[in-house]
């Protein structure tokens, strides 16, 4: 079944409230940030998570981030947006399974802001993980 969500940030109170099947959750998040990031994970069989429709203050972001089981992982980072003054992100999310339903974040999304780290070209180490970002 497909879930609406907000995810609200407000610079006033510098706080983040992400509301998702009639329940909120708070945040306050540092105060430098420039960046949102949708992580979608199904790590079983026959699982997925799909994040899509996101629209930032109004403007279609244009990419969805999807996680198809065995072990799938998906992260989407969206920069570019104008975050410091406040802002809303609006979105749906669809978890499909058969069977009981995984547990311990076997299927989930995230929503995250932050920056992403910054790393030299000639590092290696963090090459895979640098691939995830697209």
């Amino acid at each position: 079944m497909a879930e609406p969500f907000t995810l609200a940030y407000d610079s006033g109170t510098n706080e983040v409230s992400f509301t998702l099947g009639g329940k909120t959750l708070f945040y306050q998040p540092g105060l430098s940030f420039r960046e949102v990031f949708v992580r979608t994970r199904a790590v079983d069989d026959a699982t997925s998570v799909e994040v899509f429709d996101l629209v930032i203050d109004g403007e279609n972001v244009g990419d969805l981030s999807a996680a198809f089981g065995p072990n799938g992982l998906d992260i989407l980072a969206i920069s570019g947006v104008e975050l410091y003054d406040g802002f809303t992100m609006t979105g749906v999310a669809v978890l499909t399974w058969t069977g009981s339903p995984p547990t311990q974040s076997r299927l989930a999304f995230q929503i995250k802001i932050g920056n992403a780290p910054t790393v030299p070209v000639e590092e290696t180490t963090w090459g895979r993980i640098k691939g995830l970002y697209r």
